[in-house]
């Protein structure tokens, strides 16, 4: 049996299919993956918040720097290993720039006390009173 040989024009447009195809695959797989991780909303993001703390004759006053998806009325400020000083003040949700302060009618907390603040499933940030 001989084998028959097709000339150049002749031959079928598989490879070609095959690169277009192939290509359109990895552009959907990357377009879904990068939905997915950069705020598709398949990841359920928690909330967080960066914090600063200003201690002056027994206040301490919090600000907040940064913040993402934060409730006053989920976040507590307490003292660790002691009462709760009540939770953020004000209502909705917390902003940057937002402040808070307690002080002795709040709760009661001297120097190397660490204040902390967290919400229902996390604790967000912890503070050493120093100064008061």
């Amino acid at each position: 049996m001989q084998s028959r040989r097709l000339p150049w024009d002749e031959r079928a447009v598989s490879p070609v299919i095959g690169t277009v195809l192939l290509v359109g695959i990895v552009a959907m797989t990357m377009t879904l993956l990068g939905t997915a991780l950069f705020g598709g909303g398949l990841f359920e993001q928690s909330s967080s918040a960066e914090f600063t703390y200003q201690t002056e004759s027994g206040t301490v006053k919090i600000g907040v720097t940064d913040v993402r998806g934060l409730s006053a009325d989920d976040t507590e400020i307490r003292i660790k290993g002691g009462p709760s000083c009540g939770t953020w003040d004000g209502s909705g949700s917390i902003e940057k720039g937002d402040v808070t302060e307690i002080d002795s009618t709040d709760c009661s907390f001297s120097n190397g006390d660490v204040i902390q603040i967290v919400t229902p499933d996390r604790l967000l940030d912890t503070y050493e009173v120093r100064g008061t």
